[in-house]
């Protein structure tokens, strides 16, 4: 396998068979989804239409964090330029205010908890985050991948 291009944005197949567990989701087959999948609803910033896009996460009290696996998603973009989004975990929709994460210890912090929402082998797969990663490491990813930080509203 070649080295990583993180700036390459996904192809048409990639992006079709994303969109599965998010039409799954919203028919209610939440089951196989809500421990590591939601959907993210942001407002489009040059359609002004909702867009949902399901996106891998992890939950800390009141913060869920979103970890692209490609740079400049859409759905990213979309978020910091309308920062109030909508997020469906399982059958719960909760509202929410995105902001990306630039700090380091936050982001490395964040990026082992999707590690263990996702599970190690998915991890390393779509995050390039591999078991025993320094802080470092891990924050040289956060480097060519945009993190995104929802504060819950309800």
């Amino acid at each position: 396998m070649g080295t990583i291009d993180v700036r390459a944005k996904p192809n048409a197949v990639f992006k079709f068979f994303t969109r599965i567990p998010s039409y799954l989701i919203r028919l209610g087959m939440t089951r196989p989804f809500e421990a590591n999948i939601l959907v993210l609803s942001t407002r489009g910033r040059k359609t002004g239409t909702t867009l949902r896009t399901p996106v891998g996460f992890a939950r800390k009290d009141d913060i869920i964090y979103l970890a692209a696996v490609y740079k400049d998603p859409d759905w990213f973009q979309n978020a910091l330029e309308d920062p109030e989004v909508k997020v469906q975990i399982g059958k719960r929709h909760l509202k929410g205010y995105a902001s990306g994460v630039d700090d380091l210890e936050e982001k490395a912090e964040a990026y082992r908890a999707i590690v263990k929402a996702q599970g190690e082998k998915s991890a390393e797969q779509y995050y390039y985050v591999k078991p025993g990663m320094d802080d470092n490491q891990i924050g040289s990813i956060g480097e060519g991948l945009p993190m995104m930080r929802i504060q819950v509203v309800e």
